[in-house]
């Protein structure tokens, strides 16, 4: 990815307020495997929640 998007590592890390490293990329995965389990936890929630899609893009579906 830091070769084919230099634009975005810079970005990250700058948002992250770290210098490009591995430790700064694996930081910005984790955060990102977060979001993802988060949004998919909410796929199909109550009210509102239930329009939310998956990361499959099928609204609702859970992961076990």
């Amino acid at each position: 990815m830091a070769a084919s998007h230099p634009g975005g590592v810079h970005k990250i890390s700058e948002e992250l307020r770290q210098a490009d490293g591995e430790q700064t990329r694996r930081m910005a995965a984790t955060i990102l495997a977060n979001a993802f389990v988060f949004m998919e936890s909410l796929a199909g929630g109550p009210g509102d929640l239930a329009k939310v899609r998956s990361i499959d893009g099928t609204p609702g579906r859970r992961i076990n």
